[in-house]
């Protein structure tokens, strides 16, 4: 028979998404558009185990984590992340497939706020990548196609139990032990510090309502077109941020041949003495 692995709602209902194994064994993850006396379904299907499902009801991201089929018999597999964004104002392709990620250590998708980054993370007990991290952001590429990059990759939290973005989705909170981190959605660690004991729980605190009701209804009814300008400045900043690393490791890579230049100069200059 079928296996329910998750179903969830959108908080006004108009919208409910279902992830379940049918009796082929193919994942099939399910959208239900609830109308005034009908229900719209699409649903997409993969051939791979499930592991995690994501899914942002404000930005209609969703993204789901399934084992590698090249290391699915290892005690320890690699995961898939397949990302989706949800139209379900079109006619065709309600589900539209953005890309796949393979053989990832991570094994959850995280999908910020602002409709522009994601995380992924792994947060498994007993798993050796337990603490693997990382942030990429959502793209438009040639003929306004969408798209991901991965913006950094390889980071590491020994420990990590819990993360998550705070309401804005420009910073990313993980914890671990006593210990705490705050992440920009770049990867720079901004704030790093330890309680005296255990954490057994932290949140965000909710982010404040800045505008009137009639504003946030007027930004939510054209989303997309208000979210583009932001998304905008965040490619901006992210290509400065790339060229400012970039430039500290070219000055960090001059500074150590001018170091060799130095030890071998002064190697040369003392090599009569050492005869």
């Amino acid at each position: 028979g079928e296996c329910l692995h998750d179903l969830q709602v959108a908080e006004d209902g108009s919208l409910a998404v279902a992830v379940f194994g049918d009796r082929k064994k193919k994942l099939v993850i399910q959208l239900m558009i609830m109308r005034k006396d009908t229900i719209i379904y699409d649903s997409k299907m993969l051939d791979e185990k499930f592991k995690s499902f994501s899914w942002n009801h404000e930005t209609g991201f969703l993204g789901v984590v399934t084992v590698n089929l090249e290391t699915k018999e290892h005690k320890h597999p690699k995961y898939d992340a397949t990302f989706f964004k949800l139209n379900t104002d079109s006619d065709k392709n309600r589900m539209q497939e953005i890309g796949k990620d393979f053989k990832k250590p991570t094994s959850r998708i995280l999908l910020a706020n602002n409709s522009t980054y994601f995380a992924l993370v792994n947060t498994d007990e007993g798993c050796p990548n337990k603490g693997a991290l990382e942030l990429g952001m959502f793209v438009t590429k040639e003929k306004g196609k969408l798209g991901f990059e991965v913006i950094k990759s390889g980071m590491t939290m020994p420990y990590m139990e819990h993360a998550s973005y705070d309401p804005t989705g420009r910073f990313l909170l993980t914890t671990g032990g006593n210990t705490y981190i705050v992440w920009s959605a770049y990867g720079e660690l901004l704030l790093k510090d330890n309680t005296t004991e255990r954490l057994q729980q932290i949140r965000w605190r909710p982010h404040p309502k800045l505008s009137s009701a009639a504003e946030q209804a007027r930004i939510a009814a054209d989303y997309e077109k208000f979210g583009a300008a932001y998304k905008q400045r965040d490619l901006v900043y992210l290509e400065q941020f790339e060229k400012q690393k970039n430039a500290e490791k070219y000055a960090m890579r001059e500074s150590f041949l001018e170091y060799v230049r130095v030890k071998r100069t002064r190697w040369a200059d003392l090599r009569g003495r050492r005869k």
